[in-house]
């Protein structure tokens, strides 16, 4: 369960059993290092050194050293959130579907992914003159018995 930062609600989101059993070995490493300090494991999946809840400014000092060691462009840490609901819709999640994701109760925010699956509509209309053609090519000719 996710707490939303706008409205406080909670709401479920999945994730891939790769992630999840990333995590889990995570939580795990991590309650072990814990408790050879003597303390609980903090609540908090990724906590600071003395247990508490990230500092957003430390978070995104060490998101933009990853993506400098590893060549990449700088984005914004929010961005990983886009690009994200953006893969959704390019597998084609409904609008609905990613509403509920990204936690939109207004369809136009969502509205924007969209915009990923524009590429699709040209495979799609391939797609459909193929099984137009084919159709076509299997009905019988006017005036031919079958």
């Amino acid at each position: 369960l996710v707490t939303t930062p706008k409205n406080h609600q909670q709401r479920r989101v999945d994730m891939s059993l790769q992630l999840r059993q990333a995590l889990i070995e995570l939580r795990r490493r991590e309650r072990t290092r814990w408790l050879k300090k003597g303390k609980r494991l903090p609540e908090w999946v990724f906590a600071s050194q003395d247990g508490t809840a990230l500092d957003e400014a430390n978070v995104r000092h060490v998101f933009y050293r990853i993506l400098e060691k590893a060549g990449t462009r700088r984005i914004r840490f929010h961005d990983l959130r886009h690009t994200g609901l953006t893969l959704f819709a390019q597998e084609g999640a409904t609008l609905a579907e990613l509403m509920r994701r990204g936690g939109h109760a207004d369809i136009h925010i969502v509205l924007r992914y969209q915009h990923a699956t524009m590429s699709r509509d040209r495979e799609l209309a391939d797609r459909m003159s193929v099984r137009v053609a084919a159709t076509i090519s299997a009905a019988p000719s006017a005036g031919q018995t079958t």
